[in-house]
């Protein structure tokens, strides 16, 4: 997974976005806990899971309106997840 989360793009937006959402959910500064939150614990862990995975929570984030507004940018909490646990790699 922790490869998965490298070949995410770092740069400085998402880099302070993670940062924003781990000073407003300081119990989730914790790369396993984090992970948890936003991965199915029984999925297979291959590369298309994972994606397909997120993908599915980020589907649900936008039905269910759970979007946050950190530095003034509106994110879907699993985007926001994805930012910080890239950090946290």
């Amino acid at each position: 997974m922790r490869e998965f989360l490298r070949a995410l793009p770092e740069n400085p937006a998402s880099k302070k976005l993670g940062q924003a959402y781990l000073a407003q959910h300081p119990a989730e500064n914790d790369f396993d806990r984090l992970l948890a939150t936003i991965l199915d614990p029984y999925a297979p862990a291959s590369s298309s899971s994972l994606r397909a995975s997120i993908s599915a929570r980020l589907q649900e984030d936008l039905m269910n309106d759970k979007v946050l507004f950190l530095d003034g940018w509106p994110i879907t909490v699993t985007e926001a997840r994805l930012c910080a646990l890239r950090l946290l790699s």
